[in-house]
C-alpha cells in the first residue's frame, strides 16, 4: 500500500490538530526546569566538594 503526498500531509495535519498544546507546553516546561535544576544541583555539589577538598589540604 502506497500513500501519496496529499494523504500523508492530511494525516500529519490531523495528528497535529489532536495534540493538546497546552499540556505539551507544560510538560516541556517542567522537563526543561528539571534539567536546569539538576544541572544547578550538580554544579553546586562539585563546587562544595572542591571547597571541602581545599579545606582538607590546608590542614
Amino acid at each position: 500500500m502506497s500513500l501519496d503526498r496529499v494523504t500523508v500531509i492530511t494525516i500529519v495535519r490531523e495528528s497535529i490538530g489532536m495534540v493538546d498544546w497546552s499540556l505539551a507546553l507544560r510538560i516541556f516546561s517542567f522537563g526543561l526546569l528539571a534539567v536546569f535544576c539538576s544541572l544547578g544541583i550538580l554544579i553546586g555539589a562539585i563546587y562544595g566538594f572542591g571547597k571541602v577538598l581545599k579545606a582538607f589540604e590546608k590542614d
